[in-house]
């Protein structure tokens, strides 16, 4: 498993964004309850909050991701306190990751069918000869515009199932 990609996702989202703010984090049992800006999901106990930086003065990044030497697993948040549809948030992501990993990583990513009803669309792509999976899903909060971006390799996605459902059903808004 080629974890470099994931973390230079991070590390070039990182790059390409602002001042950073310590996270709020509650360490249970189950992970740490990361909580800002309108926002709230839990990162589950084998995972970690590795990145959470304030992009703009009313925009936001968070990744929770799987801890491991040979593992993959992924989860990026990004939200604005600007009120966008959840059609616009899902749009804007997708055609910005597509974009970024074109540009700066030479890797195609290849995009389903948007789900207007559930806003969400799935992609794919392949680095090294590693098949990597995710879906991006839109959320409309009363103060939070947001996105969440799920990533693992195809061979992690039984060992991520229910992480990512974990994250997705934790996600809350303020």
């Amino acid at each position: 498993m080629n974890k470099t990609l994931f973390i230079l996702s991070a590390v070039l989202l990182v790059l390409l964004t602002g001042c950073s703010s310590e996270p709020k984090q509650t360490v249970e049992e189950k992970g740490a309850t990361y909580s800002k800006a309108g926002i709230r999901f839990d990162c589950p106990a084998e995972w970690k909050i590795t990145e959470d930086k304030q992009i703009l003065e009313n925009e936001y990044f968070a990744v929770c991701e799987k801890q491991g030497s040979s593992e993959s697993g992924l989860v990026l948040v990004k939200w604005t306190t600007n009120s966008l549809p959840a059609e616009q948030m899902l749009e804007i992501l997708k055609v910005y990751y597509q974009k970024t990993y074109a540009e700066d990583h030479g890797i195609e990513i290849k995009f389903g069918e948007i789900d207007a009803k559930n806003n969400r669309v799935n992609y794919s792509f392949k680095v090294q000869d590693i098949k990597h999976q995710g879906y991006i899903i839109a959320k409309d909060c009363p103060s939070a515009s947001t996105g969440l971006i799920f990533q693992e390799a195809n061979e992690d996605h039984s060992k991520n199932k229910n992480a990512f459902e974990s994250i997705e059903k934790s996600f809350a808004c303020n």
